[in-house]
């Protein structure tokens, strides 16, 4: 902020900082501020000193977290915020940062004179703050803000606002001593289970449909319901993941999330209609991709979340990205035409992982579809390793012959096999590590935009605590220079909850290498993070569409995972998914005009 002229004949200003934080961003700000008689300063008469804009315009009325303020005549404060990101700015030596939650209105005033306010700047409460915890062991947070310790510590202070991460889970049930929610690592049986967030959707106006087509449908196979309803329009307004609706003069109707195929329909009367607030994406991939259906997971996950998502996928099982270039596969190629938001590329489990089908099959692949990608986003999904790594590089023929025309798995390892050479892949931790640097490179290397990190969710969700040297080592050797793969994420409350999950499924009493619906869940959450920069907490349970395997490839129903999810087990999912985004930064999500740099991870 400028001073004001009139300050020249006041007290020398007196240099102050602050430090102003959101969930990705940490700043230290030198600003001036003002000391003295300031009864002569009035707030359009204040302004930053890159534009002519009044400290009215420059904050935001609705705030995350900010208490009123009152100053003394004799020392003053400024105070900048954005939505979502403020800080209150003391004097040097004073280091309260009030940041905490508040109804009170916003205030600055000097005497009797308001610097800055508005009779309907309300601040907002933070949603549902018990669905997340403190940083610090024993330590709660009440609604007032005030951080301590002692269970009965927030009875003065609006009682409990957020739970410690040693007992993460905030009761329904008010049964503390101090009459307070209890914070417990378990709140089943008399504590009523944990205590749910009453998810706020964001105000959204009607939906607003295009005519898509006249005498034709989208395809049977596509559809999420059919039958009689004149209100055709209302259903597909309803129905999550709903994005086209086809009408007959008889008044049947047909809904569907994807219009890729179109067929004449049943008479020359029906009309096609499709939404216009849509976020359409295209997975490329293989099994990984189409095993318990993450597309439509991710489908359900955001429309939970109140956001409307179209899917296409273009999947073989086995293969590799590079047969599914557009000059290999007709069905890519087609689908590359259409306009995208992003492009979701995932490659055969080991190909990122090694240097010699790295170069082989992985960036060649990458750089194509890049160069093919129009106004989309190309978005590199990091898979999980497999449960115990792979045992050397002495790998099995090719399934797919036709996936591999520079020679299979087995033919490009097949000196490193007969020497027996040391194994970078052992373990699941030493594997995804492989993998993780792998898919990060293909951000420098090839052009991807974003990396989708699901494996490190998966690190968290199995509570990996360090990545073994000599295996770390091994594959550092394979690449040039410093990588930006984040640290390891330690999240021990979180994994404590999710470890017992069975997030394989198993084939003949074996663990396979494919993910069960809650781990394709897991991934849809940490998509869902990746894409629009958002918290998933407060998503649906777990829901397949298609491509719903159980153990031994026993296909199951399309539906709602049943029995639910546990309530907590639920949020910590969702917790550990963004908090994975969260903790991956600009690697998973680079500004393209930031030059990014991360240490190596130990």
């Amino acid at each position: 902020f400028g001073s004001h002229p009139s300050t020249a004949r006041k007290q020398a200003p007196t240099a102050m900082w602050g430090v102003i934080t959101n969930d990705r961003t940490l700043r230290r700000c030198e600003l001036e501020v003002l000391t003295g008689d300031l009864e002569g300063l009035s707030t359009d008469e204040l302004s930053t000193e890159e534009e002519d804009t009044s400290v009215e315009d420059v904050v935001e009325p609705e705030f995350r977290r900010l208490p009123s303020l009152r100053l003394s005549a004799k020392v003053g404060a400024l105070l900048l915020a954005t939505a979502g990101l403020a800080a209150v700015l003391v004097p040097r030596g004073s280091h309260t940062l009030l940041t905490e939650p508040s109804t009170a209105s916003l205030r600055l005033e000097v005497g009797s004179k308001v610097l800055l306010g508005h009779p309907t700047a309300t601040v907002r409460r933070e949603v549902c703050p018990w669905m997340t915890t403190t940083s610090v062991v024993d330590q709660l947070e009440c609604n007032d803000g005030t951080l301590c310790a002692g269970w009965s510590c927030c009875s003065q202070h609006g009682q409990r606002a957020k739970c410690p991460p040693n007992k993460p889970v905030m009761c329904k049930g008010k049964l503390c001593v101090d009459g307070d929610h209890c914070c417990r690592e378990d709140c089943s049986g008399i504590w009523d289970g944990p205590r749910e967030c009453e998810h706020v959707a964001k105000q959204a106006k009607q939906p607003e449909y295009r005519l898509h087509h006249s005498g034709r449908a989208c395809s049977g196979s596509a559809h999420l319901w059919e039958g009689f309803d004149w209100k055709c329009k209302a259903r597909c307004t309803g129905t999550p993941g709903c994005v086209y609706f086809t009408t007959y003069s008889t008044g049947w109707c047909e809904l569907s999330n994807t219009c890729f195929e179109h067929v004449a329909a049943k008479c020359s009367s029906a009309t096609t209609h499709a939404r216009t607030d849509v976020t359409r994406i295209l997975f490329v991939g293989n099994s990984f991709t189409y095993v318990n259906d993450l597309p439509f997971q991710l489908v359900s996950v955001a429309a939970s979340l109140g956001r409307v998502v179209e899917v296409v996928n273009s999947t073989i099982g086995g293969c590799n990205l590079y047969t599914q270039r557009a000059v290999s596969d007709a069905r890519t190629a087609a689908l590359l035409e259409w306009e995208w938001d992003y492009i979701i590329l995932q490659d055969h489990s080991v190909v990122p992982a090694l240097h010699e089908s790295r170069e082989a099959y992985f960036f060649p692949a990458i750089r194509d579809f890049v160069s093919k990608k129009k106004s989309a986003k190309v978005v590199v999904y990091l898979t999980m390793a497999y449960h115990d790594g792979i045992p050397g590089f002495c790998f099995p023929p090719a399934g797919s012959p036709q996936c591999w025309p520079k020679g299979s798995l087995k033919d490009l390892f097949e000196k490193k096999c007969k020497a027996d050479s040391p194994d970078p892949l052992r373990s699941f931790s030493c594997m995804e590590y492989g993998i993780a640097r792998g898919y990060f490179s293909a951000v420098k290397a090839a052009g991807a935009d974003m990396v989708f990190p699901a494996g490190l969710a998966w690190e968290v969700a199995r509570g990996v605590e360090s990545i073994p040297r000599n295996c770390a080592a091994l594959v550092d050797a394979e690449h040039d220079g410093e990588m930006a793969v984040p640290a390891l994420l330690h999240m021990p409350h979180i994994s404590n909850l999710l470890k017992p999950l069975r997030l394989y499924n198993k084939v003949g009493g074996k663990w396979d290498i494919h993910p069960t619906k809650v781990g394709q869940y897991l991934n849809a959450l940490t998509l869902y993070s990746t894409l629009f920069g958002e918290s998933p907490v407060g998503a649906a349970q777990p829901r397949c569409s298609w491509n719903c395997f159980g153990d031994d490839w026993w296909l199951g129903p399309p539906g709602p995972m049943y029995p639910p999810l546990p309530a907590d087990v639920l949020l910590a999912l969702q917790q550990a998914a963004g908090a994975v985004v969260r903790h991956c930064g600009e690697a998973c999500r680079p500004q393209r005009s930031a030059h990014v740099q991360v240490r190596i991870r130990k």
